[in-house]
């Protein structure tokens, strides 16, 4: 099975929208973290979404093994601490001062008042977000064309 997983790329990815409700028992978080680590040697992508930072950082009693240091942490920290992307869209203010100091050196106040602030009106939010990438985050804003806007929205 392995080489024939491995021997044609394509192009593959696991999604796994409300993270929360794993977070909810220590042992999903942990199979979750092990799930992540093995899909990624098979050159697949691993999309995990949520809407509450908490579902990544907060939760007790999941570990898993950091293969570098040997350490143990907890699951929803161990992903967050390997992911290539975060995307951050409007978030409350508490949770964006989190995802500072998590990402210390990366994301900035400025961008933890820009989450905060986003949404709280239509003049700040629609379709901005914080993109963090290779070390570094950006300020980000999203607009559908027309036709996007109707496939995805309707008329």
């Amino acid at each position: 099975i392995n080489h024939q997983v491995r021997r044609k790329p394509r192009k593959r990815a696991i999604i796994v929208d409300e993270v929360h409700y794993m977070n909810q028992e220590a042992s999903l978080m942990t199979f979750l973290a092990n799930m992540v680590k093995t899909v990624r040697t098979f050159g697949a992508a691993v999309i995990m979404i949520d809407q509450d930072l908490e579902a990544f950082i907060g939760v007790e009693g999941a570990q898993a093994e950091s293969m570098a240091t040997g350490t143990n942490v907890t699951a929803g920290q161990f992903i967050i601490n390997n992911v290539s992307w975060v995307i951050a869209f409007g978030m409350k203010r508490d949770a964006a001062y989190r995802l500072t100091d998590h990402y210390r050196d990366e994301i900035l106040p400025s961008h933890a008042v820009f989450l905060a602030r986003m949404g709280s009106d239509d003049r700040h939010g629609k379709g901005m977000a914080v993109v963090r990438f290779n070390g570094k985050a950006d300020m980000v804003f999203f607009q559908l064309r027309p036709i996007e806007a109707e496939y995805l929205l309707g008329s």
